[in-house]
């Protein structure tokens, strides 16, 4: 498999529900292996996504891919189904008349086409074939917004705002008639200052500060499953899985207990408990339990096996967007350890520098992604285990039945 990161990243539509994923790879490592920008050939691209399987990195979503303008016109085979993905076009490529004439070739056959808009500029030729319109949402004034989203739908075209790293941000294009958005907006705690926390989620934090009190007995954990049908049935579920191997039906928290023990039976809680904050969109959720397989994937590769508070620190990452409060104040109202604190906080310790790399991978900054002792190889598939594992423990356990 040809050395580079990929990763996805999210396109939501007005609900916040993910719409497709655009696929993002990386440059070279130099002699001294160093990250450099020197971009791929279309052609290394595709096959780099053929090889790891489409499927496993975007699921049964869209993929966006961006192909260069000598692999258009050279009218070279695209290894995918036309209705698998979106044909990107790369925004830095010269849009002269073999190149609209090559591209309009590939709507003929019924591939689907965005592109990107550029600053300063209100058409393309390409507002006259493609089917999605990107636009920058940083780089154009509202008016001009207003004015092109007006020609696309006229031409029945969708447009997708970029750059859209907060929720205000989100609302407004919203309002503006955006279809897609594209950003960090979605890992983002909304502006909640001076209301009150909802009692749903006061309560959650509360039980998984019971959850982290350093005090906490086995019969106090026994009575908060207890209490919780719902919560219980879900645990009892996941302990007998087929990813734990069971031989034996497992059937009271005692005995989930004794077979996982407590550290690894407190993240299977946390991760149910926070489960349980229906208002968010589902793909926060998953996006929690990515990281937080990541981390502890990482850990494990490199030796640091049976520690949850990889997992813990990877799980609790999303926190503050999750409960809608900063970080620090969430941390405050937990007994978590010092360590997992700076972790969060301040990626401090193994497990900060864990969580960064993480964090680095999934924005695509691939000068920060890096772990003394793992290569590319190692990163990109813990990534994509990740991505399979929490999409198979969101299917089975979090979904409502």
């Amino acid at each position: 498999m040809v050395d580079v990161y990929v990763a996805r990243q999210p396109i939501f539509d007005k609900n916040q529900e993910i719409f497709a994923y655009e696929l993002i790879s990386s440059g070279e490592r130099n002699a001294s292996g160093e990250l450099v920008a020197s971009p791929k050939s279309s052609t290394l691209i595709l096959n780099t996504f053929l090889e790891i399987g489409l499927n496993r990195i975007v699921g049964k979503q869209l993929a966006w891919i961006t192909l260069d303008r000598e692999f258009i016109l050279n009218k070279e085979k695209i290894p995918f189904h036309r209705r698998q993905f979106v044909l990107n076009i790369d925004p830095a490529m010269r849009l002269d008349e073999a190149a609209v004439s090559a591209i309009s070739d590939l709507i003929t056959l019924g591939y689907y086409v965005a592109f990107t808009l550029p600053p300063g500029c209100d058409y393309s030729p390409l507002m006259d074939m493609a089917h999605i319109m990107k636009l920058d949402v940083a780089r154009f004034t509202v008016p001009d917004m207003v004015e092109i989203i007006k020609k696309a739908k006229r031409r029945s075209m969708r447009v997708c705002a970029i750059n859209v790293n907060s929720h205000d941000t989100f609302s407004k294009c919203k309002t503006l008639g955006f279809d897609f958005f594209a950003g960090q907006f979605i890992a983002q705690p909304t502006n909640v200052t001076g209301k009150r926390l909802p009692t749903r989620r006061l309560a959650i934090l509360e039980l998984l500060a019971l959850l982290y009190d350093p005090e906490v007995e086995v019969r106090d954990l026994e009575a908060l499953v207890s209490q919780d049908v719902a919560l219980g049935h879900k645990l009892l579920r996941m302990v007998n899985s087929a990813y734990y191997g069971m031989s034996n039906e497992v059937d009271s928290f005692h005995h989930a207990l004794v077979m996982l023990g407590f550290n690894q039976l407190r993240s299977w809680l946390s991760l149910l408990l926070l489960s349980q904050l229906s208002d968010k969109p589902g793909s926060l959720m998953e996006l929690a339990l990515i990281r937080a397989r990541m981390c502890e994937l990482l850990a494990g590769l490199r030796g640091f096996r049976n520690d949850q508070g990889f997992f813990i620190v990877g799980l609790f990452s999303l926190l503050d967007v999750l409960m809608d409060i900063p970080m620090s104040d969430v941390l405050a109202n937990l007994p978590l350890t010092e360590e997992i604190n700076q972790a969060i906080l301040e990626k401090r310790g193994e497990k900060g520098a864990t969580l960064r790399t993480v964090l680095a991978y999934e924005h695509s900054d691939w000068a920060v992604v890096n772990l003394p002792g793992l290569n590319i190889a190692q990163i990109r598939e813990t990534y994509f285990d990740s991505i399979a594992w929490a999409a198979e423990v969101t299917r089975k356990f979090l979904l409502e039945e």
